[in-house]
């Protein structure tokens, strides 16, 4: 009798182990699946956070005589890159640091205008909207136009071009430019 109660018990043992084992495989391969579900859940969720990249392909200084002024135009052809799921709207600065007369530097911020296109005459530009909306996972390329204050004028030496694309939830990128070529009317 003895010997049929150790057989029960060790036949109990066993058959726990065997079942804490299973558990023991279930849980290491439940918390596998969380931790790739985790990583599913936070790409999808950096996919849908704004995200953009701005790249500089060329930039221009256009003068055009006007009836009695000259103006200068700073023409910009970027390529912005919505890397994001959703839908993204941007606005565009030009930060200009020049050297003024007493040979200190000075920086100005200068607002996209693409209303000054048409005094660009016999030049076909592409440009963008004051407001640059870009699709989800689209890359656009096109120009950003700005006019150069007049008190800055040939006698004032542009050290630097630095272009801004800031999207609405505040992000930005900036992309520099230190020359750029004349363009004649």
């Amino acid at each position: 009798m003895i010997l049929l109660e150790i057989n029960i018990e060790i036949i109990i043992a066993i058959v726990t182990a065997v079942i804490a084992g299973v558990a023991l495989i279930i849980s290491l391969w439940s918390g596998s699946m969380a931790r790739k579900a985790l990583r599913i859940s936070e790409k999808q969720y950096n996919d849908k956070l704004p995200d953009f990249d701005l790249y500089f392909i060329q930039g221009f200084r256009f003068l055009v005589k006007d009836r009695q002024s000259l103006k200068r135009l700073l023409l910009f052809q970027l390529t912005v890159m919505n890397k994001s799921d959703f839908r993204n709207t941007f606005s565009a600065q030009l930060e200009l640091e020049y050297l003024r007369d007493d040979d200190s530097f000075a920086k100005i911020l200068l607002d996209h205008k693409p209303e000054i296109a048409s005094l660009i005459r016999q030049k076909e530009f592409s440009i963008f909207p004051s407001d640059i909306e870009i699709d989800a996972k689209t890359t656009t390329t096109k120009w950003l136009l700005f006019e150069q204050p007049n008190y800055i004028s040939n006698a004032h030496r542009i050290e630097k071009y630095s272009m801004r694309i800031i999207d609405v939830s505040g992000n930005q990128k900036k992309s520099e430019v230190v020359l750029i070529q004349d363009l004649e009317e």
